[in-house]
């Protein structure tokens, strides 16, 4: 295990140092903090590999299962980082006086070769937005919400929030009452955060997307699918909704009551299971108990989420003007 700590002014000594053990990198090194200069470097497999592969991070964090759920943890670390099944990353940590970070920072970013270095903005965040793991200074799993919901792209930024809010609220569907407090007092601090000025990025955006975010996404299929309903405009779904039909108990994806419509969504390994013909069984029998509440069904694949037809399908059954693109 290799493990380098200095300060800014040693930064270029230390990275050379590393360099010689790892020639020939599998992923460019990224400065991935704010508050910290926090340089990862891809190297062999070891100890702490056990904790971290199973999150397999690339661009988004999943939250359908236990090999694509991320924890805290790891989620904080490895964010912006992408994690090969073989490899992991060494933490290289610079942490200037406060008085001079932004200039010795910069002028570290500014000397290393350009495709080594993977730019970030630098918002100097309070304290209390980092914790320690393995003595790494980490982003809070609240701030890492925020940092989601900052992104641009949408979707990315629905999955992770969500992910990082089902683990904060641990869902179950039969006490829902709990899981939507707890909910709302992450959401309460989080605008918190945002009124006292401690997260200083994209704040009109985060506001817009944070009532969106809930901890009844199943999987990334159902975040990614809740991300276009946001952009397109759609009325916030209830996820996971209740129904019982003829004494028998069914759990919506997606259900919009008041217009007696409701949606489910696919993930992209449903039918490539041996038994693929009996889930389409289940699922026609499913539907037909579940038409005898709801007027409209639209069910989306992961492909479906991609295209624009379905979604035009859905519009559909709305009344006119309740849809309302972004």
């Amino acid at each position: 295990m290799i493990n380098a700590y200095s300060l800014i002014n040693q930064a270029h000594l230390a990275y050379e140092k590393l360099l010689q053990f790892i020639p020939n990198p599998p992923t460019a090194p990224r400065i991935v903090s704010r508050h910290w200069c926090i340089l990862f470097i891809p190297t062999l497999i070891w100890e702490r590999n056990k904790l971290i592969h199973r999150t397999r991070l690339n661009e988004t964090i999943g939250n359908s299962g236990s090999e694509t759920y991320a924890t805290l943890e790891s989620a904080s670390c490895l964010y912006e980082t992408a994690v090969l099944h073989e490899d992991v990353n060494i933490q290289l940590a610079f942490k200037a006086p406060h008085q001079r970070r932004k200039t010795h920072i910069g002028r570290f970013i500014r000397n290393l070769p350009v495709t080594t270095v993977f730019r970030h903005r630098r918002n100097f965040l309070p304290k209390e937005a980092f914790t320690r793991v393995q003595n790494i200074p980490t982003l809070t799993p609240e701030y890492l919400i925020l940092e989601y919901l900052a992104l641009e792209d949408a979707e990315r930024a629905f999955v992770g929030a969500d992910s990082l809010m089902r683990m904060l609220c641990q869902p179950d569907r039969r006490k829902r009452s709990v899981a939507d407090q707890a909910c709302a007092k992450i959401k309460h601090r989080l605008r918190a955060i945002i009124t006292r000025g401690d997260y200083p990025y994209a704040n009109k955006r985060i506001l817009k997307r944070l009532d969106f975010v809930t901890p009844w996404s199943e999987s990334v299929a159902e975040s990614r699918f809740k991300a276009q309903l946001f952009l397109q405009g759609f009325p916030q779904p209830e996820q996971q909704k209740f129904v019982m039909v003829d004494g028998q108990v069914f759990f919506v994806d997606a259900a919009w009551l008041k217009y007696g419509i409701f949606a489910e969504v696919d993930g992209q390994i449903k039918y490539a299971k041996a038994d693929a013909k009996l889930v389409l069984e289940a699922q026609a029998r499913r539907e037909a108990s579940l038409l005898k509440i709801f007027r409209k069904i639209v069910r989306f694949t992961w492909e479906d989420i991609s295209e624009g037809v379905k979604f035009n399908v859905l519009k559909s059954f709305f009344p006119p003007g309740i849809v309302k693109p972004y």
